[in-house]
């Protein structure tokens, strides 16, 4: 459910949001003790932090803490309502800003990973492009690893050192050089 009141423009959010704590409040305002209805208003602190900013966010914090305070059944006396107040407006702050992280955090992960996949198709794009090259090419292009295996060989390479095509693969460059060598020596007779 909370998924479904997350989705849509900033405007649909707030609405969503707006009329949650006009429930909120009319609730708690008909409903008389024992029952406190005030932590509800958790739930639209977590839909305004996706979509506001720090200080939005502490407005919104305030109105919820004020609601809280009018309409609970707690009489409000200086020495233990000052403290209640401060730790409301604390809890619905902090869920407003724990909100607005979470989806700051997913929104720089999606971005992140478009980056990704675009970059591993640009890539991939390259190698089928050197791929054409190579293939194409008329020089003999050998391509090895750090240990001087062949990893790839064109159909050039294949033809001067008369081998069948896929031959050379996983050859060592030095038995491919020798061969080079021994069929240079014997063209030159």
């Amino acid at each position: 459910m909370l998924s479904y009141l997350l989705r849509g423009s900033r405007r649909a959010v707030l609405s969503r949001a707006g009329l949650i704590i006009a429930i909120v409040a009319f609730a708690d305002w008909r409903i008389v003790d024992p029952i406190q209805l005030g932590f509800l208003y958790l739930l639209p602190m977590l839909l305004v932090g996706g979509v506001l900013n720090r200080w939005q966010i502490a407005a919104v914090a305030a109105l919820c803490t004020v609601f809280t305070e009018a309409f609970g059944s707690e009489q409000w006396f200086r020495e233990t309502g000052i403290p209640r107040n401060i730790l409301v407006f604390a809890a619905f702050f902090i869920t407003g800003m724990f909100s607005r992280e979470v989806a700051r955090s997913r929104r720089l992960e999606t971005e992140h990973l478009h980056l990704i996949e675009s970059e591993s198709e640009a890539r991939r794009e390259a190698e089928e492009q050197l791929k054409v090259l190579v293939e194409s090419s008329p020089a003999a292009i050998l391509t090895t690893d750090a240990d001087g295996r062949v990893l790839l060989a064109n159909n050039a390479a294949h033809r001067l050192l008369a081998v069948e095509p896929g031959a050379l693969r996983y050859f060592s460059q030095i038995l491919v050089m020798r061969g080079a060598m021994k069929l240079g020596l014997r063209e030159a007779q």
